[in-house]
C-alpha cells in the first residue's frame, strides 16, 4: 500500500480513537445558565481532563461517545492554569494515549477533536507554527495552551487565542 494511503488510513483511525476519548461535559449552573464542553478521558477508571472554565458546578453531566452518560464529581480544579479533573464510576472506557510533546516540531500537522456548540466530536486539523514559551504579542495577548493531537507522538500542546470556543 503506498504510503499516501495508510498515512489517511491512520488519520481516520486516530480521529476515531480520539472521538472514543473524548466527552462531552454539560453543566447546568442551576440559574438557569447550562453550558457544554469538552473533556478527555485519562485514564480507565474515570478520571476525566478538562478546562476549569467548562466547569461550574460540582456534579457536571458527562456524555460518552457511544451514548452513556454519568454523573461525575469535580476532583480538582485549577483556574489559573485552567485545568480541571472530574471522575465518573463507569466500565469500558477508552483512554487517550498521552504523547511526548519533547518530540514535537513546528510545521507538523495536528488533529483536535471536540464538541463545539453542541457538535459532537468535531474536528479540526492545524499546523503548529512554534514551540516554547509564547513571545511578543502572543503573550501579551493572552494565548492558552490546549492539548491536540498528532498520529507520531497523541497529546501534544496546542495554542489558540483567548476566546476560542472551549468545547
Amino acid at each position: 500500500m503506498p504510503a499516501a494511503e495508510r498515512k489517511r488510513g491512520d488519520f481516520g483511525q486516530i480521529t476515531e480513537q480520539l472521538r472514543r476519548s473524548t466527552v462531552r461535559i454539560v453543566d447546568d449552573a442551576g440559574d438557569g445558565e447550562r453550558g457544554s464542553g469538552s473533556g478527555v478521558i485519562w485514564d480507565s477508571s474515570g478520571l476525566i481532563v478538562t478546562n476549569a472554565h467548562v466547569v461550574r458546578r460540582s456534579r457536571p453531566r458527562i456524555e460518552l461517545w457511544d451514548g452513556r452518560a454519568f454523573p461525575s464529581v469535580v476532583e480538582s480544579r485549577d483556574d489559573r492554569r485552567d485545568l480541571a479533573a472530574l471522575r465518573i464510576y463507569a466500565t469500558g472506557l477508552l483512554p487517550a494515549v498521552a504523547g511526548d510533546s519533547s518530540r514535537l516540531r513546528a510545521g507538523e500537522m495536528v488533529l483536535a477533536v471536540g464538541n463545539p456548540l453542541g457538535f459532537i466530536g468535531a474536528l479540526t486539523t492545524g499546523v503548529v507554527h512554534a514551540i516554547g514559551p509564547l513571545r511578543g504579542s502572543a503573550a501579551v495577548l493572552g494565548f492558552k495552551q490546549r492539548f491536540a493531537w498528532r498520529p507520531e507522538t497523541p497529546a501534544v500542546r496546542w495554542r489558540t487565542p483567548p476566546d476560542a470556543w472551549s468545547g
